[in-house]
């Protein structure tokens, strides 16, 4: 016997076919639900895009004392 696994939209009573799944977080945990067109339209209106974290830059050479008492540099 065969088995199908047939995908729905999460969102109660709407049954449709999911165009996405859709990650959400917040403090409680992160969650995946499968949204169709219509509901992945309403989750996004009105939500606004995370910003993108600056790079860290290159790191600084630090000076540390060798094994005869000089500084050495870039170590």
């Amino acid at each position: 016997m065969s088995k199908t696994i047939v995908y729905v939209c999460d969102r109660k009573g709407c049954g449709k076919t999911p165009a996405q799944t859709t990650r959400i977080t917040s403090n409680t945990g992160a969650y995946k639900v499968d949204l169709c067109a219509e509901h992945s339209k309403d989750a996004v209106e009105g939500a606004t895009r995370q910003k993108r974290r600056a790079k860290r830059g290159p790191r600084t050479p630090t000076t540390t004392v060798g094994s005869a008492g000089t500084a050495v540099d870039g170590v």
